[in-house]
């Protein structure tokens, strides 16, 4: 199923990245950073799924996910 990224979406990311900046870095550290960083992901997965039906949220999660690895990596287009 093909989706579009609409601008709602990116709204909700980039604040929700703004808010957590160690998750925008893939930098969440200690003993319970995984934790975290799971949670983190979930609750935006929350946001999201409240303007867009839950298989868009997944998929578009999947792709942000991979998105911002490569961002936080140093690329730059």
């Amino acid at each position: 199923m093909a989706f579009k990224v609409t601008g709602d979406h990116w709204d909700i990311i980039i604040n929700y990245m703004e808010l957590h900046p160690d998750l925008a870095r893939g930098r969440i550290n200690g003993p319970s950073g995984k934790d975290t960083f799971k949670k983190l992901w979930a609750e935006l997965t929350l946001q999201l799924i409240k303007i867009s039906p839950i298989n868009i949220v997944t998929s578009l999660l999947a792709l942000i996910k991979q998105m911002w690895i490569i961002i936080s990596q140093g690329y730059v287009p």
